[in-house]
């Protein structure tokens, strides 16, 4: 029998913590309390959903849980294949990593004379309800790996910003920096279950975010549960589009294509079309059309004569 999850958890650090950002603007006191805070998320495994525990074969996950809404900070789901690893970055914001399951290892780095990085004492191992903490004043670099070979680790990560829109760096064996803006993996927020806005990963073909509520199984048509959501983008987008919505994947078909044939058939929209393909087309174009139509040769063409 599977247990409700504890959202409630989430809610309540992400409000203790943006009630320390309104008392405290001191990086070392959020460091020491906001870590005591994660120390008692990470604490209970029971709250994260599923969706933002998915690893992939390909490369780690970063799922946003939370940003806060004046972009003071962020919550971020990292899910690590087994021997997967970050190269070796920096963030530019303060933050607070927290085992949930698994266990990572983390290995600062230190630039020497030359410019180069080199590994800065030994790689710290972190396991389930351990907190660590970086920031640009005590250490800034490291790489981060999963500790285990045959099995995922969790780790949920806070930084002092919103860390999918940061410009940061990767740093190559010679020291130079590759500079880069990390992004989300996931299509929506657990808490709300709104999309998050330009989150996805800067990749050629990032996954859209189609919806405005989380998915979920399939329910039994008659009810008028499985409607294609009401501005959703998949009443505009193509039947390749639509087939990634929940209710298309379960096998209960598509319940956005009546709205799709609706929405281009809408008298409206027509317009609009018609509107559209009259600017495209050249105004000699469209005068000799229009003479074609009357019978004659057009204004444009008894001008010429």
């Amino acid at each position: 029998m599977s247990h409700p999850l504890r959202l409630d958890r989430l809610r309540d650090f992400v409000g203790h913590l943006s009630e320390l950002l309104d008392t405290s603007s001191d990086e070392a006191s959020i460091l020491d309390q906001g870590g005591r805070l994660l120390q008692r998320l990470v604490s209970h495994d029971d709250w994260l959903p599923e969706d933002f525990a998915r690893p992939d074969p390909q490369r780690y996950q970063q799922y946003l849980l939370h940003a806060d809404a004046r972009q003071r900070f962020s919550v971020v789901s990292f899910v690590w294949g087994p021997g997967q690893s970050t190269p070796v970055h920096d963030h530019r914001v303060w933050g607070l990593i927290g085992m949930l399951r698994g266990a990572e290892y983390s290995q600062g780095f230190a630039r020497a004379e030359d410019g180069r990085l080199s590994p800065e004492g030994a790689a710290v191992r972190l396991e389930p309800g351990q907190v660590e903490a970086v920031s640009p004043r005590i250490g800034d670099i490291h790489r981060v790996s999963n500790a285990y070979d045959d099995r995922a680790s969790i780790s949920i990560h806070v930084y002092g910003a919103n860390i999918g829109a940061v410009r940061r760096a990767v740093f190559l064996e010679d020291g130079s920096e590759k500079p880069f803006i990390s992004g989300y993996s996931n299509p929506y927020l657990p808490i709300s279950g709104t999309c998050p806005k330009r989150t996805l990963r800067n990749e050629p073909t990032p996954q859209p975010c189609l919806q405005r509520d989380p998915p979920s199984p399939a329910r039994p048509a008659g009810g008028g549960a499985d409607r294609c959501p009401r501005g959703s983008a998949l009443r505009r987008g193509t039947s390749a589009v639509r087939r990634q919505h929940p209710a298309v994947q379960a096998g209960a078909g598509d319940p956005c294509a009546g709205a799709a044939q609706r929405y281009r058939r809408h008298p409206l929209r027509r317009r609009r079309r018609a509107g559209r393909d009259r600017r495209r087309t050249p105004a000699r174009t469209r005068l000799q059309r229009r003479g074609a139509a009357r019978g004659g040769p057009g204004r444009l063409a008894r001008g010429r004569r």
